[in-house]
């Protein structure tokens, strides 16, 4: 899914704070850890935002 993608390159390049997207996108901060964590070890990439959207 391309907003997990760009949500989480938003927050590493600091365009957008971790609190201020839990606002914004009322995503929970644990689901902003998971993706970031994923995003960092390049689990977070194009075919398995893809994917976990099918699941």
């Amino acid at each position: 899914m391309q907003f997990k993608l760009q949500f989480c390159q938003d927050i590493r390049n600091g365009v957008i704070g971790r609190r201020d997207a839990q606002r914004t996108y009322s995503v929970s901060a644990n689901l902003i850890q998971l993706w970031l964590s994923q995003f960092d070890r390049g689990e977070l990439n194009q075919e398995e935002a893809e994917a976990s959207v099918v699941a």
